[in-house]
């Protein structure tokens, strides 16, 4: 699928690679999204016969002529059906403080939306986000921020503000008074997930 002499130093920890499918008319879908992170890329590229065979590798976000910058890095890919959603973070400066960026396609990634600036508000760089997928369309991204988690939105076509979700990092036992810390967090999703 991809090449690059840049990867080789990667490690489990340093890396990042994010794999999904879905289900288009029957077929499976696979989408491959990763980062390079020495030439400041985050990649995505997709097979459309269940991993047989791979189209062209795209650079989703990578380094321009007129910026300056420590790069992309953490992309996540959520399809659903010919519906794909990205988001990855971007920083100017450090890891401690970047932007988390979106961008959408509805026809199974030919074409893709304007990029869309996530968490303008909030200090500190989103460290971990995970996609739900809910009914009628509806994705859930719960986003950690500094020890905090957050539940934001998708409707298929711009994002919701992002609610704190406090008791999903720690709570306090009311029982001994002693603080409870979540950590390595994974989402289960009953099914259905509906939202009123």
């Amino acid at each position: 699928m991809y090449a690059s002499a840049y990867l080789r130093s990667l490690t489990e920890k340093t890396g990042n690679i994010d794999v999904a499918v879905t289900d288009v008319g029957g077929v499976q879908d696979v989408y491959i999204a990763w980062d390079n992170p020495l030439l400041k890329r985050v990649l995505l590229v997709k097979s459309e016969d269940g991993g047989q065979t791979w189209g062209e590798v795209n650079t989703i976000d990578g380094p321009t002529a007129t910026t300056v910058s420590t790069g992309p890095f953490r992309i996540k890919v959520n399809p659903d059906g010919q519906n794909v959603l990205l988001v990855w973070n971007t920083s100017l400066q450090s890891d401690f403080d970047c932007s988390q960026l979106s961008q959408y396609s509805l026809d199974g990634g030919n074409t893709w939306s304007e990029r869309q600036v996530m968490f303008e508000n909030f200090v500190g760089c989103p460290e971990e986000n995970q996609f739900i997928q809910g009914e009628g369309g509806l994705t859930l991204l719960m986003t950690s921020i500094r020890n905090e988690a957050f539940l934001t939105a998708w409707d298929g076509a711009r994002w919701s503000e992002s609610q704190p979700q406090a008791t999903l990092f720690s709570f306090t036992d009311q029982e001994n008074y002693r603080s409870v810390d979540f950590r390595c967090r994974q989402v289960l999703k009953p099914d259905p997930i509906v939202l009123q």
